[in-house]
């Protein structure tokens, strides 16, 4: 389970959104600014030089340039470089290309100088450019500060519900292990999961292919993959190999395929100008976070060791670029750096740093230490949870989705209850207490429940909240979906059941493909996996996932390893002893007979079933044929 890190686990802390390292970054880059805005200053009043004098007025603002000599041409061209700032700073954001508002600085500069070379220009335009700079920074400030106290007296009120609130969800306890069983409906789910996963290396069927910079990526898809499937063989059939445990490697394998990390040669290129292209080393949490967590299920689930072998993984840039890993490197340099960035958390787009791809990776390296029975990760909990709540949180304790490193300044309004909601997920691993309060607040502030149509409903959403990550559609099924997730986490189960039924009634109908699986019409395959975590856990079923794993003797007793996973649906396998193996079993098909191979049976042991007995083969395995019609329960035990 979680580690606790705070003493008072049902109140926001006074020191949210306090963090040195960001003030420190801030004053920086102000005072930067300050000198640079005084040295051309003094150029324009001492410089005798046109172009040079010119030149000054861009230092101190974009396109400050052009405002030497305001003739049309250069309004015009001066108009057109403030328009391009939230452009160039967008291009920034989405993809760590910090060369595209550096050039929209510098560019105006050369041209504006180029341009006024021969001109003389009024002595008082130095002011008006001086007034620009000082009304946009003044006009952030006010913002800021005025937002801020908003937040300090939201907080307060917070704080005054959340200790009953909080406690509640305390009280509530999981499901023994060795009672979970799935419902047919969720299964076919599942099953178009595993057809996705099953897939050959060069088939996109049933992807979002949009982008590969922002979260529309394959990438976010095929991890999202390996974790639903990575759940469900933990919590439902943690004694079940085969095509199973082949998807959630074959996703993971996918993902290290040039069409998937080709785009980090773009951000390193543009956001470090650098020609570096190794996607682990430096500043790549989207990817060694997300990918180590897949690795790190995996592996505690099966105890298949593949991934540790040195350099078994390759991630393919381009052809001349290909770099080797395998599951410790990757938890290394995670964990280096946690360590060598000053705000502990670190960037995953070149220069920003988000707190959900840092709470993917802490989910990571707690389920690497899980799997290989290590505290790495432990060292380093306590300063990352500081780091999150002082430098990436506002006063109100919401974590802050975004901030860049090099200035230490957020985007303000950037998103909403849906990105809280995606990280109050694996907040919960890094400290229980934290992740409550967030969930209870969302819960609390953005539900309603509509008596008429006897669901819940959400309120106060901004239109950024209703964007699917995956495919950019805006749907009310986005923040359903997530909340749906996180509610079944922490155990608010009616809500959890009440949003997903909205959703395959109407907000994106359940369709069924020609074998028979189900998927919902118009959701990216991405949002479609946080619902199907939804349809899947029950409270903490995901904290046991990543920081428990299945029990011991599911991994060394009998495993069912051979099934037609399109006919034969698996609801439970379960060992209770070692020796035992719990089946609950539907025909996807038609009812009829069906063939199923055992493993890691004692070779020549016989063993007994409700439709016989039989004796192992001398490798431990055997291949029965079983009825299915509808839900069957089969128990097999040895004599």
């Amino acid at each position: 389970m979680a580690k606790q890190a705070n003493i008072d686990i049902s109140t926001i802390p006074a020191n949210t959104g306090k963090g040195n390292v960001s003030s420190y970054y801030r004053w920086r880059t102000l005072i930067q600014y300050v000198i640079l805005v005084g040295l051309a200053s003094l150029g324009w009043i001492k410089l005798q030089n046109s172009a040079g004098r010119a030149a000054c007025l861009g230092v101190i603002f974009p396109g400050g340039a052009y405002l030497a000599n305001p003739n049309l041409l250069n309004v015009a061209l001066f108009t057109l470089t403030v328009v391009f700032m939230p452009v160039t700073f967008f291009m920034w954001f989405g993809s760590g290309a910090i060369l595209a508002p550096i050039l929209n600085h510098i560019c105006p500069i050369a041209i504006g100088a180029y341009l006024n070379k021969d001109g003389k220009f009024p002595f008082h335009m130095l002011y008006v450019v001086l007034g620009l700079s000082g009304v946009t920074i003044t006009f952030f400030y006010v913002i800021s500060v005025k937002l801020a106290a908003q937040n300090r007296r939201k907080r307060d009120e917070r704080n005054l519900y959340l200790p009953e609130l909080v406690s509640e969800v305390f009280e509530r306890t999981q499901l023994p292990a060795d009672k979970r069983e799935l419902d047919l409906k969720t299964l076919r789910f599942v099953q178009y999961f595993m057809e996705l996963g099953l897939q050959d290396i060069d088939d996109w069927s049933g992807f979002n292919i949009v982008d590969q910079f922002q979260t529309s990526s394959l990438r976010y898809q095929l991890y999202e993959i390996a974790y639903c499937l990575g759940t469900y063989q933990c919590i439902y059939t943690p004694s079940m190999r085969g095509k199973l445990s082949e998807a959630q490697t074959k996703v993971i394998d996918k993902s290290l395929t040039q069409k998937v990390m080709n785009y980090w040669k773009w951000e390193s290129l543009f956001g470090h100008f650098s020609t570096n292209y190794d996607p682990v080393e430096w500043d790549n949490i989207m990817v060694t976070g997300y990918i180590l967590k897949a690795l790190g299920i995996y592996t505690n689930n099966t105890g298949d060791m593949r991934y540790t072998q040195p350099d078994c993984m390759e991630f393919v840039i381009n052809n001349s670029n290909k770099f080797k890993h395998d599951i410790h490197s990757i938890n290394k340099y995670l964990l280096r750096n946690w360590e060598s960035n000053p705000y502990t958390v670190f960037p995953c787009e070149p220069n920003w740093i988000y707190s959900p791809c840092n709470l993917y990776g802490s989910a990571g390296s707690i389920a690497y230490d899980a799997a290989f029975h290590q505290k790495n990760f432990e060292k380093k909990r306590e300063k990352i949870l500081s780091q999150l709540q002082e430098d990436l949180s506002d006063e109100l304790g919401t974590l802050v989705p975004i901030k860049s490193s090099l200035t230490g300044m957020t985007i303000p309004g950037f998103s909403g209850p849906t990105c809280e909601a995606f990280s109050a997920m694996d907040l919960v691993l890094l400290d229980e207490a934290a992740g409550v309060r967030s969930w209870v607040i969302l819960r609390e502030e953005h539900l309603t429940y509509d008596q008429e149509a006897l669901t819940y409903k959400f309120k106060d959403l901004k239109t950024s909240d209703k964007i699917d990550l995956g495919n950019y559609n805006i749907t009310e099924a986005s923040p359903a979906a997530l909340f749906a997730m996180v509610a079944a986490e922490h155990g608010d189960e009616e809500i959890s059941q009440k949003l997903i039924k909205r959703i395959d009634n109407e907000l994106a109908p359940l369709k069924v493909t020609s074998t028979g699986s189900y998927y919902n019409e118009g959701l990216s395959t991405w949002l479609t996996g946080f619902l199907l975590r939804g349809r899947l856990c029950r409270f903490r079923d995901w904290t046991r996932t990543i920081a428990e794993g299945p029990s011991k003797q599911c991994k060394l007793g009998p495993l069912l390893e051979g099934y037609d996973f399109q006919n034969v649906l698996v609801a439970r396998a379960y060992s209770n002893d070692g020796t035992d193996l719990d089946l609950v079993l539907y025909n996807g098909g038609e009812p009829g007979k069906y063939s199923i191979r055992l493993g890691q049976l004692v070779p020549g042991a016989k063993y007994k079933y409700e439709f016989g007995t039989f004796e192992a083969d001398d490798d431990g395995s055997l291949v029965l044929s079983v009825d299915l019609d509808g839900r069957t329960p089969i128990h097999i035990e040895k004599v």
